[in-house]
């Protein structure tokens, strides 16, 4: 009668193929459920993977992972500052203070546009009275008040856009994400290193072989 042999051997799952284990329950991120009190419907939370990515929005409602970086914007929202939750279990209130966007972008405008006319009126004002104190007679009595009216006008709608814009500035910083009990923290510094995921683990696995 014919002998049969049987070999087993065992070889790393590497050596044959991969298989990423899946995370064990103790491994799972902690998560807590979150809620923005009295959120505006355009408001999302954004949570930073490779790029802001959303997690949900509104009042959100619903279970976020706490190791997670987040930040609040929207359309027509400043967006806030990222912020990380503090908490380990539990419930998170959140309260969000909206600035706008838009307000910020008109001011920054207003501000460009004032400082534009402020400095064409000082150079209009210095370039006049250089021409005057040249021209001689009665020429440079004209070019001192003609000079002297458009440097002046140029200066009045300068101060006239530049002061509105730095207050619709410093009314629209960052919108602000506040909580009563200090559950969140700030990332100071905040960079991309959360872009590079984990390297995935392998595990040994029998491959059986036989011969006949």
């Amino acid at each position: 009668m014919k002998l049969r042999s049987f070999a087993f051997a065992v070889v790393p799952a590497a050596a044959a193929f991969s298989y990423t284990l899946p995370a064990r329950a103790d491994d799972a991120p902690a998560r807590v459920y979150v809620h923005v009190r009295d959120a505006p419907p355009e408001l999302v939370i954004e949570e930073w993977g490779a790029v802001w990515e959303i997690a949900c929005k509104g009042e959100c409602d619903r279970a976020l992972d706490v190791d997670g970086t987040y930040r609040m914007s929207g359309a027509g929202i400043r967006a806030s500052k990222p912020f990380q939750l503090a908490a380990e279990n539990g419930n998170v209130v959140l309260d969000f203070q909206k600035r706008s966007s838009r307000g910020f972008s008109a001011g920054v405008a207003l501000t460009v546009t004032g400082a534009t006319f402020l400095a064409t009126g000082l150079a209009v004002g210095i370039g006049s009275l250089f021409l005057a104190m040249n021209a001689g007679g009665f020429a440079d009595g004209v070019i001192a008040a003609v000079g002297g009216l458009a440097a002046a006008g140029s200066t009045v709608i300068g101060l006239a856009t530049l002061i509105p814009g730095l207050v619709l500035m410093a009314n629209n910083p960052a919108s602000k994400v506040t909580n009563d009990n200090d559950l969140i923290r700030p990332v100071v510094p905040f960079g991309d290193a959360r872009a590079t995921p984990p390297a995935p683990r392998f595990a040994s696995i029998p491959i059986f072989s036989t011969s006949f």
